[in-house]
């Protein structure tokens, strides 16, 4: 009997997209209650259209999926992505037609640069908030080092709810992290992820009333600007450079996602400097340091003018783009 018959037990399957560098970091199990009972790995089938599916390897009936969750595991860290009684989907989609059920898309979270939400940048130390339907699933620390790519860190949250009281300021013991695996579809739909950045980290009686309204959330948190259609035309390489177009025509045609390749070359984030050169965009594409250089030489430029004591000094032509 096939396996996808009606009738017939089927397995759970779920694919990793996009960038592959932490998929050893991210295992993906079945819980019953608050125990680890079968994990997902790889098997028959293997491949998916742009990176591996996973699979349990037992089959169930729908009926018996009922008393298990889905959770995601990054070290030591339980991420739960579907509860007890949301599992109804299993068997496996045909690879070449869509991705399966439960898709989870490997992204690098980045930063907006400018006041006009076009351009974007590798995020600054900070804090970033993964929200899963209205409730905070990930809590992660941002950590640069010079000359780095930016790593994440997970904080404990499903522990911390577990606590009576929990610590205004969390520990981050997850391992470091370059992309961050979050969900993009599971049980065959759309899954609701919502981010946030912070420069500080949040009380957790912040998030609680977060997580009390809604509405805030949406207010906070930006949706992830990815669906299943753009993430295939990206991996496939089909999509247009939107970003590098919305650059030119001034708005964001990319709607908050580019490919890695399409970003220019970047120095280090440095807040004082970006701060100081009154873009960060600016500073940060200026690799080569002769805009800033410019800048600083016009700077003296008009500071000898003002102080000169000559009479027939002339103000320095200002040049307006720096």
């Amino acid at each position: 009997m096939s396996q996808n018959h009606a009738c017939s037990p089927k397995a759970i399957y779920l694919e990793i997209t996009g960038r592959h560098a932490d998929n050893d970091q991210n295992e993906y199990w079945l819980y019953q209650g608050d125990s680890a009972v079968a994990r997902l790995e790889e098997g028959d089938a293997s491949e998916g259209r742009f990176g591996p599916i996973v699979e349990t390897q037992q089959e169930y009936f729908g009926e018996e999926l009922a008393g298990y969750r889905l959770v995601q595991k990054i070290g030591d860290i339980e991420v739960p992505l579907l509860e007890a009684e949301e599992i109804s989907q299993c068997g496996l989609i045909p690879k070449r037609r869509d991705f399966q059920h439960n898709l989870m898309v490997s992204t690098v979270p980045m930063l907006y640069l400018d006041h006009e939400e076009i351009a974007a940048g590798p995020c600054r130390g900070g804090f970033l908030y993964v929200f899963l339907n209205g409730r905070l699933s990930r809590e992660l620390v941002i950590r640069v080092e010079p000359g780095k790519a930016p790593v994440f860190i997970d904080s404990d949250i499903a522990g911390c709810r577990r606590q009576d009281e929990v610590p205004v300021v969390r520990e981050y013991t997850g391992p470091e992290l370059a992309n961050l695996h979050l969900p993009l579809r599971l049980d065959g739909q759309a899954a609701d992820v919502r981010l946030a950045y912070s420069d500080h980290p949040w009380p957790w009686a912040h998030v609680i009333e977060l997580e009390a309204e809604p509405a805030r959330i949406e207010q906070r948190a930006q949706p992830l600007p990815l669906s299943t259609t753009a993430v295939a035309a990206m991996l496939d390489g089909h999509l247009r450079n939107h970003y590098e177009y919305g650059l030119e025509m001034g708005r964001d045609e990319a709607m908050g996602k580019a490919a890695m390749e399409w970003l220019p070359p970047m120095r280090d984030r440095d807040p004082l400097y970006e701060q100081a050169r009154g873009s960060a965009r600016d500073y940060l594409e200026d690799v080569s340091g002769e805009q800033w250089a410019g800048l600083v030489q016009q700077l003296r430029e008009e500071r000898a003018f003002f102080e000169s004591d000559e009479q027939e000094a002339s103000l320095p032509e200002l040049d307006v783009r720096r």
